[in-house]
């Protein structure tokens, strides 16, 4: 639509200006058409190295035993109820790239997980709502501190944190 768009504006301009636009407006047009190939040249290659790396980790776990009941153990002693760190498991393992993935507690946000902020933030919102948990008020999460959620075991704490400051229900 955009390229039939811009051929007819070219048209229309190379018919009033002459040939001296007709050259460049095709000048311009191979121009864009070398950034477009670039940009998605450029997604491809990024996207072929995430998924690269992804199977590297996925081979190098293999035979470590990276499991589910794994995970939740390695939240007992710290004293986190078995249902936090299973959530959190079964959300980043059960969709897309992250089906079946290796989970470990220090896989880190930037670099396995590739999560921005924002995609962190809803990610905390989705699994308190799972736990059945109320998403605490800007001044009890303050409380917390400004700590970042550099690993998926610090997700699991802020969760268990949360879970400990939740309001108390009378009815």
């Amino acid at each position: 639509m955009v390229f039939g768009v811009m051929t007819l504006i070219m048209q229309a301009a190379s018919q009033h200006f002459g040939e001296v636009v007709r050259r460049t407006a095709r000048a311009e047009t191979a121009a864009i058409l070398y950034i477009l190939c670039g940009t998605i040249l450029l997604a491809s290659v990024f996207t072929l190295h995430h998924y690269l790396k992804l199977r590297q980790v996925r081979r190098q776990r293999k035979n470590e035993d990276f499991t589910r009941e794994k995970f939740i153990d390695s939240f007992r002693p710290l004293g986190v109820p078995d249902a936090i760190p299973a959530t959190v498991f079964d959300h980043y393992a059960s969709h897309g790239v992250w089906k079946d993935f290796p989970l470990s507690p220090e896989d880190t946000y930037s670099k396995v997980l590739t999560d921005g902020p924002e995609d962190i933030e809803s990610d905390a919102r989705v699994l308190v709502e799972r736990l059945g948990l109320l998403f605490p008020p800007e001044y009890i999460r303050r409380e917390y501190g400004d700590k970042p959620f550099v690993t998926v075991k610090d997700m699991v704490l802020w969760l268990d944190w949360v879970r400990q400051h939740q309001p108390v229900r009378s009815w």
